[in-house]
């Protein structure tokens, strides 16, 4: 598990999910106190921005559905300190953000791992079942004609 605080809220990578966790006065003002879990396999990008002296930076995680804005000046920090898939940066969260960010790009470029093998074999086919005169599965007491592939309608009482 790795953690990085951010300045209205903290993001937690598990290995599968990234969780944003608000909490306190700065989430109740931007997105709202809560926790937002997105799955690994849901992430399509993550942008970065550090922040400047003058403007917040941010991480935001990109997923299907959202939306995305080119932005002005200053206009991005604003968008993310209201998006619930972004945590707004103040430089000192710079450093533990950026680690995360390089796990989460890690585990998303890793080879996918190939299903487990299985011990047992897939069962043979069936026996072959000549053509005949067998039990109706459809009708108890009487007999139906199988061509050796399928049931055919020809039908007979039993006995």
């Amino acid at each position: 598990m790795i953690a990085a605080a951010g300045f209205n809220g903290v993001v937690r990578f598990d290995g599968r999910y990234v969780t944003i966790e608000r909490s306190g006065l700065m989430a109740r003002l931007s997105v709202g106190v809560g926790e937002k879990r997105i799955a690994l396999s849901s992430i399509q990008a993550i942008q970065f921005k550090k922040p400047t002296p003058f403007v917040l930076g941010y991480i935001e995680f990109t997923i299907p559905g959202g939306i995305e804005v080119n932005s002005r000046f200053t206009s991005a920090s604003r968008r993310t300190a209201e998006s619930e898939n972004a945590v707004t940066l103040e430089r000192r969260h710079v450093r533990d953000m950026l680690a995360l960010r390089q796990a989460i790009d890690d585990a998303l470029v890793a080879p996918t791992p190939s299903p487990p093998a299985t011990s047992n074999p897939i069962p043979p086919p069936p026996p072959h079942v000549p053509a005949g005169w067998y039990p109706d599965p459809d009708r108890n007491g009487s007999l139906r004609y199988w061509d050796g592939q399928m049931w055919t309608t020809h039908t007979a009482p039993a006995g």
